[in-house]
C-alpha cells in the first residue's frame, strides 16, 4: 500500500500560527436550532495532530457542536476558530475548502448513486475530473471497498461498508481536519474493529480527528483528549486515561446528569 501521508496530506492554509499549538479552538459558544440553546457555553481545543473525543451519551450535545463547528448552523455567541481564524459565519463550503470535512452521523450517502459516483460527487467540489479520478485511485489503495464495489449502489452496502466509504468520501479533498460524528453506531463488533484500526492508521500518517462517540470502548482506544459533553456544556476535558474513570465520565453515563 503506498504511504498513507500522501492521501492525507494537510492543506497548507490550514497551518497552526506560530506560538500556538491548536488547530480548532471552540470559545464558550452556545446555540442550537430555533430559540432554544442545545449548546450552553461549551469551550475545547483541538491540537494539530491525533484524536480528540467528545463523549457523552445520545443527545448530550455532540451532535450539534460537530454540525455548528462545519457550519451547518451558526452558534449565537461564542466563537470558533480554525487555524488561528475566526470562522464567524462562514458557510459550510468555504469551511471544506478551508481544510475541514465532516462525516456525518448515519453516514448520509446518496444511495441510488454508486460507491464510484458518491466519491465522484465530492471530487467535483474540490477539483476537476481527471485530479477527482486520480484522488479516487488514491484512496482506493486505503479503501478497497472503493475499487471491489465502485458500481455497486451505495444504498445496497451493509452499514460497516457504507461508514467505509463516507468516511472517504470525507477524506477526498484532504482536509486538515476531520469531522467524524458516532462512526461505530450500528455496526457489528468486526466492523467496529476495522473503522478504529483504520482510523489508527489515518492518525499515523497525521491526520487531525475531533471524534464525537457514545461508544467508550472506541473513544478510548483513539483518543489522545477527550471532552465530556453533558446537556450542551463540556463538564471536564483531559487525557483520555484521566477522563475515562472520572467523576465527570461516570455522572454522565451512571448517575443523574446523564
Amino acid at each position: 500500500m503506498r504511504a498513507l501521508a500522501g492521501l492525507t496530506s494537510r492543506r497548507s492554509e490550514a497551518s497552526v500560527p506560530a506560538g500556538s499549538t491548536d488547530l480548532l479552538e471552540v470559545l464558550d459558544v452556545w446555540g442550537g436550532y430555533g430559540s432554544g440553546d442545545v449548546i450552553r457555553g461549551a469551550t475545547f481545543t483541538v491540537p494539530a495532530s491525533g484524536v480528540v473525543g467528545l463523549v457523552g451519551p445520545n443527545g448530550a450535545g455532540k451532535t450539534t457542536l460537530l454540525r455548528g463547528i462545519s457550519g451547518q448552523f451558526s452558534f449565537r455567541s461564542g466563537q470558533v476558530r480554525y487555524a488561528g481564524r475566526d470562522l464567524g459565519s462562514q458557510r459550510p463550503d468555504r469551511r471544506a475548502h478551508q481544510g475541514i470535512a465532516h462525516v456525518p452521523q448515519g453516514r448520509r450517502l446518496f444511495p441510488d448513486l454508486t460507491v464510484t459516483e458518491n466519491l465522484e460527487v465530492a471530487c467535483g467540489v474540490f477539483m476537476g475530473r481527471e485530479a477527482g479520478r486520480q484522488r479516487i485511485s488514491e484512496l482506493s489503495e486505503l479503501f478497497p471497498i472503493i475499487s471491489e464495489r465502485g458500481r455497486q449502489k451505495a444504498g445496497t452496502l451493509s452499514g460497516g461498508e457504507q461508514q467505509m466509504v463516507a468516511i472517504a468520501r470525507g477524506l477526498v479533498g484532504r482536509p486538515a481536519l476531520l469531522l467524524l460524528d458516532e462512526p461505530s453506531l450500528g455496526l457489528a463488533p468486526a466492523f467496529i474493529a476495522r473503522v478504529v484500526d483504520l482510523l489508527k492508521d489515518l492518525v499515523a500518517a497525521g491526520q487531525t480527528v475531533l471524534l464525537a462517540e457514545q461508544n467508550v470502548g472506541v473513544a478510548s482506544a483513539l483518543c489522545t483528549h477527550l471532552n465530556v459533553v453533558n446537556r450542551g456544556a463540556v463538564t471536564d476535558s483531559g487525557p483520555a486515561d484521566e477522563i475515562l474513570g472520572g467523576q465527570a465520565m461516570q455522572s454522565v453515563y451512571f448517575g443523574a446528569g446523564g
